[in-house]
């Protein structure tokens, strides 16, 4: 029987903790810690800030081992658009060692130790708005978001990741950005937008 893999979610995002999500209420409480076969070969999860990191990294090693060895997870490491506000003056600060923005470079430690995994969730919104703010303005300016996603993107070709972008109501924006990226050869192998 061919099972269909989640190529995307963010099952540590909650509002339920990952054991509920992945099984109804009445089989958890009918199996108890024999919980039932999944109907899933896999998932992608993906992340969306540096604090992130570790949840989506210990999910990855946790679900095959409490629900299936054959289950395929493949832990993804980004900064989502969303997000992008809530990265400090910090965040940004290149580290010791690099030139790159330390939360860079942490997404770099994380996509070295898991051989495995993509960047995600990354990308471009030209939709989602302070809602502090009265004239509609973006949660992250476009100019920002689109240095972040290309910084990403760079280092997803660098370590030849697949890339899972995110795009809503930004597609000029998007396409100049890959189109300057692919002139300076800096695309990465693979990308899937949604």
């Amino acid at each position: 029987m061919i099972l269909p893999f989640d190529a995307h979610n963010h099952i540590h995002m909650g509002p339920s903790p990952p054991h509920v999500a992945l099984f109804k209420t009445a089989a958890l409480e009918e199996h108890g810690e024999h919980l039932p076969p999944l109907s899933l070969s896999g998932m992608a999860i993906m992340s969306t800030h540096p604090r992130d990191f570790p949840k989506v990294q210990q999910l990855s090693e946790d679900l095959p081992r409490q629900y299936d060895q054959n289950l395929a997870i493949v832990p993804c490491y980004g900064v989502h658009p969303w997000f992008l506000h809530e990265l400090t003056d910090e965040h940004w600060k290149p580290t010791n060692a690099a030139t790159e923005p330390c939360w860079l470079e942490e997404m770099r430690n994380q996509l070295v130790s898991n051989p495995d995994s993509i960047v995600g969730e990354i990308g471009l919104d030209g939709f989602h708005f302070d809602g502090t703010k009265p004239d509609r303005e973006l949660s992250t300016p476009m100019d920002q978001q689109v240095e972040a996603f290309s910084l990403q993107m760079r280092l997803a070709r660098e370590l030849q990741r697949p890339v899972s972008i995110h795009t809503v109501q930004c597609f000029g924006p998007l396409a100049q950005c890959l189109g300057e990226l692919k002139k300076k050869r800096q695309l990465p192998p693979k990308m899937y937008f949604h």
